[in-house]
């Protein structure tokens, strides 16, 4: 049981509008937070209650903001206000064009005009109607018009609009309606109120939605003003450091967590000091059970129980006290209080439950029960408390009955017989209850709950029902059908089961970076049904595939997705969607720029500043594009193996690892079919396994040790499995890697026993005679008779399945001119200036004297290297820019990269490194030129290149290294997290439909020219990848070059069926 699976955060209860029946003011129905559907670029948007929106009058009026999950997933870009209509504020005659009349889908006639918002602090189209005496008004930038007419609907209707269902087009029409007048309107965050993105990242959090979670209270993080209330930024660093750390971004979460206790200890003594300190520990202990650590989670839990208990009524009471103008204000203060004790309580109770079922310590069993059942009596008083409304506690309710049916399954385990499906029948018994909760439904019998609830309270929680809990209900229902299995249930039963929790899981379109618990159990019930005939079998290996896309795919994958809009569409849409996908980028990394700068407040004011003006570029370009239906989504859905297999060619297999927890999974497609099965040992073997193969290649000090055969074809059969000889004798091969292959080219991998007994017997045993240190080694590196996979197959990388499908389906490049290059970085320029500096990264001046260290450190590559690549080609007389004129700033300054069908870079690709106080990430190493050219073409950097390339070469040194997750998000790469998430995804990124790049550091002597000679020598007339594949056969049947140091760091990313120049160059090149 993996426990990130399990955390759902305990949320902040200063904030508590909504959760308390009958406070909230008379308009309307409608719960405090509801989903309204996606704007024009596919992000989910939300309405929440807004407490400070400037067209309320009094107290009983409504508002709402609606805010979407993109770059600037905390800012309201529309907004409601529901007001008598005698109270309505005209609008300004000086801040909007003409009304016009348009009929809204499920409205009918408003008065709509493109206004000046003051509020959005943007241009936006404003619509507004009466009914009943009561005038409600709706704001929104252009791309988020369609929600907010449905928000308006549902609130004008009292009809919750239901979840996760596409919805029609507003019918208003921005173009057709007159212009606002040409005033500036001041970009940035005119009314924004920290409460909002506090409560939305709360319910997220609930929800399982945690990588929304992490983008809103981030970004809420990075908008705060000096006056917010250091309670309510402890608060927002809180919930942030849970979001992250249930993310997987430990570093992230662990930041958040010591900016929270660093302001902690700056706000006095106070009950509410204690309230969030006493969250601040269970908080802790939430993100030691991520990280698997139950010693240190029970440590936190009881520490938070001693410290600071919450048990004087009198104490809490005033933690919650109403304070005027807030919305606290309509809350009783004993309500509020309870609430607040029972969610952090119940939440500690539960925490302490799972860490000591997972510890699973003498007495384990016993002490977790005790601890849920304290949690499982504070909630159920409070559901039974008729100012309470329990759909603000179905989350927490759901978390209780799983664990609860979990202690049941682990009792059963002892058992056997009739007593062990008893015991299995209990606990799926608690899990129909968690299902009871979440879906705001009957359970199947209330008995069975650990939470049962009588008549009126179950009718209440029904009647309160909210529009569903995102992955949490999926992930019960995998659970539950997981216990099923293990209680012996029909086969064909718990399948159904299984697959109506992935339909879920998918129909929500959520799939998440983490996979669901209990996922393996599924994988292996249809591996076994996949080895019967029929039907049946075809459909479990349907399954499994759709199951392991459930996951989800890396962000690196969608962004290919992204790509294939921007070449399929028409030149002046292409150009927009670039300019979006370029300022979602800066303005998604300005978010972290930010939160890093908040030691120093010009340079944070400064990086304010360029946000607000990126983000009104953004809008002005949303309104460009907003008549463009098709360039608005992006097809996210999972992949069919028919899919797949349309793309392939007949001698052609799509080879996919998928790393769930302690388990690999795999699955084969050839043209005809496809086998799936788990890989023979654990994940963890997998990948020590590949650990020994990886550094047989090259050891830490660069030198070549004896590689290691019988290991590499050990590791091969394991995670080939039953498909071993299909793989062995396949002619191309696409690779979808994971775990073992995630840092390891799946070139170097030996393909027969017969080659390691080969080897062992005949090099190995030879070089054990010979008493000659280099003639020793010399034999003893000779494998030029073994047989590695790149020696019969072609092969080259995919990113996921959607993306294979994608980019095969991309057309060739358009551009005009066969080839590029740039390397041989020349020595710095003006070095003897040692004591000017550079602005690297966020500000931090760095030495031209140590940057001219680290050019110096490394020797150019020869521009020999380029003139061979030209002339193997066929075009002798392409560009090349070396030397001097090599500088970051003046790749970055061309103008005509998008004219050029192969660019390629004779340089060093650098990892990221540390030079003072500024991290500079992956880049490749330039001429360090006059000011401002730091010697760097960083990741960053290259991503916004505007390449139209059929391949970029990186055929130096590293240029597969990745980014950390910090660099990745100060860039914009906020999903980052897999191993080509550097330069390779930064060139893709600027539209290269494939990417040659290198594991390690490479020779650059001979062979190296010999291998880039007949690459490009074959890339004239052949696809990329069987120009790469005849390269690499040359060079390992010598027994010189045979060592997989010279040959297997190459690999091909992308698209490696096309050629590399387009067919009427080709023939004129020869």
């Amino acid at each position: 049981m993996k426990a990130a699976s399990l955390i759902r955060a305990a949320g902040s209860l200063l904030i508590v509008a909504g959760l308390l029946g009958g406070c909230a003011v008379t308009q309307p129905t409608l719960p405090d937070r509801f989903a309204v559907g996606r704007d024009s670029n596919a992000n989910r948007c939300t309405a929440s209650r807004s407490w400070n929106d400037p067209q309320l009058t009094s107290q009983f009026d409504s508002a709402y903001a609606i805010a979407c999950e993109g770059v600037s997933a905390s800012r309201a870009m529309a907004s409601i206000s529901i007001v008598p209509a005698k109270a309505r504020k005209a609008e300004k005659v000086e801040d909007c064009g003409a009304p016009s009349m348009v009929d809204v889908a499920g409205i009918g006639p408003v008065e709509a005009r493109r206004c000046n918002d003051q509020a959005l602090a943007a241009r936006a189209v404003v619509v507004s109607f009466t009914r009943s005496g009561t005038s409600y008004r709706g704001a929104a930038v252009s791309a988020v018009i369609d929600p907010m007419a449905r928000a308006l609907a549902a609130l004008a209707t009292g009809k919750l609009p239901a979840a996760d269902v596409a919805m029609a087009p507003s019918g208003i029409n921005v173009a057709s309606l007159a212009d606002a007048p040409a005033v500036a309107t001041a970009a940035g965050d005119a009314t924004f109120d920290p409460g909002i993105p506090l409560r939305d990242g709360i319910s997220l959090n609930r929800q399982g939605l945690y990588a929304e979670a992490s983008r809103v209270l981030n970004d809420a993080l990075s908008r705060l003003s000096d006056g917010t209330a250091a309670s309510v930024k402890v608060e927002l660093l809180l919930e942030a450091a849970l979001a992250d750390s249930n993310i997987q971004f430990g570093e992230a979460a662990s930041d958040h967590f010591a900016q929270a206790e660093t302001l902690l200890a700056t706000i006095p003594e106070s009950d509410q000091t204690a309230f969030l300190q006493r969250k601040r520990s269970t908080y802790r202990a939430l993100d030691a059970l991520n990280r698997r650590n139950w010693g240190r989670a029970l440590a936190a839990l009881n520490t938070a129980q001693a410290s600071f208990p919450l048990e004087n009524p009198a104490l809490i009471a005033e933690l919650n006290r109403p304070k005027a103008n807030d919305v606290s204000s309509a809350v009783s203060s004993r309500s509020s209080a309870q609430l607040s004790q029972v969610v952090l309580d119940a939440q500690r109770g539960w925490a302490m439950s799972v860490a000591l079922l997972s510890q699973n310590a003498p007495g384990a069993l016993d002490k977790g029960k005790d601890a849920l059942q304290d949690s499982a009596i504070r909630v159920g008083g409070l559901l039974g408390d008729p100012q309470v409304s329990p759909a603000a506690l179905l989350w927490l309710t759901a978390q209780i009955e799983r664990q609860s049916g979990r202690i049941d399954a682990r009792a059963a385990e002892a058992m056997t017989g009739d007593v062990r499906r008893q015991g299995y029948a209990k606990a799926v018994g608690k899990f129909d209850c968690a299902l009871a909760a979440l879906r705001a439904g009957h359970p199947n019998s209330e008995a069975a709950c650990a939470i049962p609830l009588d008549g009126a309270t179950r009718a209440r929680l029904i009647a309160a029902a909210g529009q569903g809990m995102g992955p949490v209900i999926p992930e019960t229902q995998i659970e539950r059908a997981s216990l099923r299995e293990q209680a012996g249930d029909p086969a064909s039963a718990v399948l159904a089961d299984y697959s109506q929790a992935i339909e879920t899981l998918l129909a929500s379109g959520r799939g998440g970076a983490s996979a669901p618990s209990r996922l393996e159990d599924y994988l292996d019930l249809l591996i076994k049904t996949s080895k019967g005939e029929g039907a049946e079998a075809t459909a479990a290996t349907d399954s499994f595939f759709q199951a392991i896309q459930a996951v989800g795919e890396p962000g690196i994958a969608r962004q290919l997705s992204q790509l294939q809009q921007v070449v399929s569409a028409d030149s002046g849409t292409a150009m927009l969607l670039r300019q979006r996908a370029e300022l979602n980028r800066d303005i998604a990394g300005l978010r972290y720029q930010i939160a890093d700068a908040n030691a120093d407040p010009a340079a944070r004011a400064a990086l304010d500043e360029t946000r607000k003006a990126k983000e009104g570029e953004l809008i002005a370009l949303e309104d460009k594009l907003q008549s463009n239906r098709r360039a608005q989504a992006i097809d996210d859905r999972p992949v069919t193996i028919a899919e797949v297999q349309a793309k392939l060619a007949a001698d052609e297999l799509y080879f996919k690892l998928s790393e769930i927890r302690a388990r690999t999974y795999g699955i084969v497609i050839a043209k005809t079919g496809a086998t799936i099965y788990a890989a023979g040992e654990s994940s963890a073997n997998l990948r020590k396994l590949a650990q020994i193969v990886r550094t047989s290649v090259r050891l830490p000090d660069g030198s070549r040790a004896p590689f290691k055969v019988p290991e590499s074809y050990a590791l091969f059969s394991l995670i080939a499995g039953p498909a071993e000889r299909q793989l062995a004798t396949a002619k191309a091969i696409v690779v979808d890697p994971s775990g073992p292959l995630a840092n390891l080219p799946a070139s170097v991998l030996v393909i027969d026993k017969a080659s390691v007994t080969a080897y062992i017997n005949g090099p190995r045993l030879q070089a054990k005679g010979i008493t000659d240190p280099i003639r020793r080694r010399a034999v003893l590196n000779d494998y030029s008779q073994v047989n590695f996979l790149a020696n019969e197959a072609s092969l080259s990388i995919a990113l996921s399945p959607r993306s294979f499908v994608d980019t095969r389906g991309l057309p060739e490049s358009t551009a005009s001119n066969p080839f590029i290059g740039f390397g041989n970085h020349g020595l710095p320029i003006d070095a003897v200036d040692a004591n000017r500096t550079e602005q690297i990264g966020l500000g931090c001046p760095v030495s031209r004297a140590e940057l001219a260290r680290i050019s110096e450190a490394n020797e150019p590559i020869d521009a020999r290297k380029l003139d061979i690549a030209a002339s193997s080609l066929g075009v002798p007389n392409a560009p090349r820019i070396t030397g001097e004129a090599f500088t970051d700033t003046a790749v970055l300054n061309r103008d005509d990269l998008s004219s050029y069908q192969v660019v390629h870079f004779a340089t060093h690709g650098l990892p990221e490194i540390k030079l003072g106080c500024a991290t500079v990430p992956p880049s490749l190493l330039t001429t360090l030129g006059p000011p401002h050219s730091d010697g760097f073409l960083s990741f960053n950097e290259v991503a916004g290149l505007r390449l139209n390339a059929n391949l970029v070469v990186l055929s130096a040194c590293d240029t597969a290294a990745s980014a950390s997750r910090a660099s990745a998000r100060r860039s914009g790469q906020e999903d980052s997290g897999r191993s080509l998430d550097g330069l390779v995804r930064a060139f893709l990124t600027a539209n290269a439909r494939a990417v040659l790049a290198t594991y390690w550091p490479v020779s650059v002597a001979g062979e190296s020219d010999e291998l880039f000679k007949t690459f490009y020598t074959r890339g004239r007339t052949e696809e990329i990848a069987d120009a790469l594949h005849d390269a690499q056969r040359g060079l390992m049947h010598q027994p010189a070059y045979s060592h997989p140091y010279f040959w297997g760091a190459y690999f091909v990313v992308g698209d490696a069926s096309k050629t590399m120049l387009d067919k009427p160059h080709t023939v004129a090149a020869k």
